[in-house]
């Protein structure tokens, strides 16, 4: 191969909880059959891998990187994970997604082996672990953003659980088994009793959703409770999730802020617009608000049952550099923003295959080829290549860059 830098087309999840309009808007395109739009996918993952466009030809980015390893990540990203080890995503979240949780790498490993010997089919609905990794998480908030992230401190949480009168007997239950005493209670309780705990606050929380005395989206657990009875209808029995609401931290992000979920932390995105960057894996453990299968004892061994404070990022910039970089432990992925005042350059070189996003304005990218960027669209680096972009036009380019950190 000679060219090192292509237009990449993501692929686009219709996923139900998605937005009709965000990501629309953002690729240019219509949506007359108001389908819902959830997720832009930008990557090599084999079940929707993102397409070098190379006129007239089109490559699924997962067979190029195939075809090319070294030439594409470079010797030590190849050696280290034989992939591209992230998927960068944009995200529309309507509606709320279920309550989960990742497990660690030796975890993923040890529960693959496990389903594998028992037979069980890749795709069969009660799978837990459809491959070997971890997936940690990273995402940036595109706009005012809510979510559900680990337990709350043990203050926060008894005073939370306390404000319930029906909720005393779990009080009692965290005062005898601490976090995971109080976990698996919930989400072990019989049905009966759960929803002999959850109707009188569902009820309450439904009627002020429908009075409308609630304007805008809050941290009271109540009006997310609310929310989910809405967009989940419960059938014969409450979720045991709703629980959820009352025993973790209620998240709000502003623009341009970021979180990091790494494994065993139980979250949930309840709304909003964000790009998120993970480990290129699909294991999930389930802990409610989903028809998808909820395996509690499984779910059990990989949550972290201990008090998490949010620790919201803000990424770390110089005065010497346009690019800001949002900081996390994760060693697949490393994500940072780059906003570029009209005629303003940037110079860098990719270390592995990285790929950029331009969120607003218009960037030409030259090196030997130039490209010309609007909004929306995207494009792959490989390994080596060296590039200097500027922004073009009357308003600043914003874009974010997705790598493997060096």
């Amino acid at each position: 191969m000679t060219k090192k830098m292509f237009f990449l087309e993501g692929r686009i999840q219709h996923y139900d909880w998605g937005g009709y309009l965000f990501i629309p808007q953002l690729l240019r395109i219509e949506n007359p059959q108001h389908k819902p739009y959830a997720e832009y996918w930008l990557g090599a993952h084999p079940a929707a891998p993102a397409e070098i466009i190379d006129p007239p030809q089109r490559y699924p980015l997962n067979e190029y990187i195939h075809q090319y390893p070294i030439e594409t990540l470079g010797e030590r990203v190849w050696h280290t994970f034989g992939t591209l080890p992230y998927l960068f995503k944009v995200l529309d979240v309507r509606h709320m997604l279920s309550i989960q949780v990742h497990p660690s790498r030796e975890g993923a490993i040890a529960g693959y082996e496990r389903e594998e010997k028992a037979g069980i089919p890749l795709h069969a609905p009660h799978r837990n672990y459809k491959d070997r990794n971890h997936k940690p998480e990273l995402m940036v908030a595109l706009s005012d953003f809510w979510l559900l992230h680990g337990f709350r401190p043990e203050a926060d949480l008894l005073d939370t659980l306390s404000r319930i009168p029906g909720f005393q007997p779990l009080v009692r239950r965290f005062h005898q088994g601490g976090y995971r005493g109080l976990y698996e209670e919930v989400m072990q309780m019989d049905a009966a009793d759960a929803d002999r705990l959850l109707w009188p606050i569902v009820k309450e929380a439904t009627r002020r959703l429908e009075s409308d005395e609630w304007s805008a989206p809050v941290e009271d657990p109540a009006y997310w409770l609310a929310q989910a009875i809405r967009q989940h209808p419960p059938g014969k029995h409450l979720d045991r999730g709703l629980f959820s609401f009352y025993l973790m931290n209620i998240v709000h992000l502003h623009p341009g802020e970021a979180i990091y979920q790494d494994a065993g932390i139980l979250h949930a995105y309840l709304y909003g617009q964000n790009v998120e960057i993970m480990a290129n894996s699909d294991n999930v453990l389930r802990g409610g608000l989903t028809h998808k299968h909820v395996d509690v004892a499984e779910l059990l061994q990989h949550v972290k049952c201990e008090p998490v404070v949010p620790q919201i990022i803000a990424p770390h910039s110089s005065a010497l550099s346009p690019e800001s970089i949002y900081s996390c432990p994760a060693p697949d992925f490393r994500l940072s923003r780059i906003e570029l005042a009209p005629g303003h350059h940037f110079t860098t070189q990719a270390q592995s295959a990285e790929i950029w996003l331009l969120m607003e304005g218009h960037l030409i990218v030259r090196n030997s080829d130039d490209l010309l960027l609007q909004s929306g669209q995207s494009i792959i680096l490989f390994a080596g290549e060296q590039v200097t972009c500027t922004a073009q036009g009357e308003s600043a380019a914003i874009l974010f860059r997705a790598a493997v950190p060096e």
